[in-house]
């Protein structure tokens, strides 16, 4: 199958997506809206351990293979404090956060080239 530019666009908003090449699936704003919750939802795990209110991932088992858990995982970003001691494996097995681009509210065509004006589209 040959990618085809006019075609390419984000999986989860369908903004047509120019310049981004074939490998990127997610335009700018799904991504950048997915890092703030990620980072918002693992800085609320960060505090809540720092004041007690969760106990260290170190000091619990994993949840699916009852190994030492190295992690906490989230399986919705909007409930920062939902979380599952995992360790590292069970964390890949798992995959992202369930709604990790769950709603997108921009409708809008994101043209790489616009945004830096020296470089081809790939």
């Amino acid at each position: 199958m040959r990618y085809n530019e006019d075609e390419h666009r984000c999986i989860k908003c369908s903004t047509l997506m120019l310049g981004y090449g074939p490998k990127k699936i997610h335009c700018s704003a799904c991504d950048d809206r997915f890092r703030r919750m990620r980072w918002k939802a693992q800085r609320a795990v960060r505090l809540a351990i720092k004041a007690g209110l969760l106990p260290k991932q170190s000091t619990l088992k994993c949840r699916d293979c009852g190994a030492q858990a190295s992690c906490y995982e989230h399986r919705d970003y909007e409930k920062p404090l939902e979380v599952v001691p995992v360790c590292q494996s069970c964390n890949i097995v798992r995959g992202p956060a369930i709604n990790a681009f769950e709603t997108c509210d921009h409708k809008e065509i994101a043209d790489f080239s616009t945004k830096w004006p020296g470089r081809k589209a790939i």
